[in-house]
């Protein structure tokens, strides 16, 4: 086996590869392909495109805010987390397609099943962490995924324009969460470094920079 080749069977096990495939190909892939289908316009069928509108505003909501919370649980090791936000793009991408096709059962079905599943792990985080008090991030998973259980289960809400528009509700509880939540307070220099070489390459350089002068300036003994 040549030495090129095992060095890309390595690169695959290696979690930064498969978190550049999630957080930036995955997700911006399919948020690509979202917004190419609504900016083609609402096609005469204007109930349909605000609901379509409702899932990509939150989708979007989730790229921003997956982004800001990627920095608080990086690790050297792929997590449930990243399994997590690799199943999200593809339940929206989805559930955004059937509502083309007004399958609305099964486009706000799925989303309920992705929500689910992400109480559980939280779920079973918390658990798992004895955390004694509930975390928010449980109570808005549970909010959601009875917002989605009630629009799964009562797609004659959206026969019309005005009826159409409770499909925003979740979309703004949503955003206000991530509003009310602001900029991850865990950010760490250790962090932005690993995800910027160049940066770390600058920082090591003018740590050893510190060194070399501190060593030339430390007095020797007579």
């Amino acid at each position: 086996m040549s030495e090129h080749s095992v060095s890309e069977r390595t690169a695959l096990h290696e979690p930064d590869t498969w978190h550049f495939f999630i957080y930036d190909v995955l997700y911006i892939a399919v948020l690509g392909a979202i917004l190419y289908d609504l900016l083609k316009g609402p096609e005469n069928n204007l109930r349909l495109w605000f609901i379509r509108w409702s899932l990509a505003i939150t989708f979007v909501v989730d790229c921003l805010y997956t982004r800001q919370r990627l920095d608080s649980f990086y690790v050297k090791s792929l997590k449930w987390e990243d399994l997590l936000n690799a199943v999200i793009p593809l339940a929206f991408g989805y559930a955004f397609f059937r509502v083309a096709q007004e399958e609305f059962v099964t486009a706000f079905g799925v989303i309920s099943g992705m929500v689910a599943f992400a109480f559980v792990m939280n779920l079973a985080t918390r658990r798992r962490r004895n955390e004694p008090r509930l975390p928010w991030t449980l109570g808005l998973d549970a909010a959601l995924l009875a917002m989605y259980l009630i629009l799964a289960f009562h797609p004659q809400w959206f026969c019309s324009t005005w009826t159409a528009l409770t499909a925003w509700v979740p979309t703004l509880c949503y955003a206000g969460y991530a509003l009310w939540k602001g900029p991850n307070p865990r950010l760490t220099p250790a962090r932005t470094q690993k995800s910027n070489p160049t940066l770390r390459h600058e920082t090591q350089t003018s740590q050893n920079e510190v060194k070399s002068d501190s060593h030339s300036q430390t007095p020797t003994a007579s």
